[in-house]
């Protein structure tokens, strides 16, 4: 069965129905997560509150600071500083985004795989000995 799915990605456009969907699992999880997630957090006061912090600039993205800033966040969700409404949020975000980790891992691993295994025509797929480099 995955020798016939490997063979399938040589069809031109089944491989590119297969990345779109791939591209499509990668993206489109995270936009409506990001979408349930501002809509849902300011419900409570403990929502508004963490947004507020959060919009204060307190949190600067692409920045160690911001890690860090984020991870101490995420520690006052766990500990319950925002209200358990949060506290239960956070908890569905991280199973949701287990969850499409696995779903991503799952699907792109399938892709590097089957052309690793059996690659198109007239590529090579690489042999096991003499991979390594020469030796004098």
């Amino acid at each position: 069965m995955f020798e016939t799915f490997a063979l399938w990605l040589h069809d031109d456009t089944f491989s590119k129905a297969y990345i779109l969907v791939l591209m499509a699992v990668m993206v489109l999880p995270m936009v409506l997560l990001a979408r349930w997630y501002h809509g849902n957090i300011t419900n409570t006061e403990g929502g508004r509150k963490l947004m507020a912090r959060q919009d204060a600039g307190k949190v600067r993205p692409r920045s160690l600071r911001g890690v860090a800033d984020g991870a101490g966040m995420a520690h006052d969700i766990s500990a319950g500083r925002y209200g358990e409404h949060a506290r239960n949020m956070q908890r569905r975000v991280y199973i949701y985004v287990f969850a499409w980790l696995l779903a991503v891992g799952v699907l792109a691993g399938l892709l590097i795989t089957a052309q690793a295994l059996y690659p198109p025509p007239g590529i090579e797929a690489p042999s096991q000995a003499g991979n390594g480099a020469k030796r004098n």
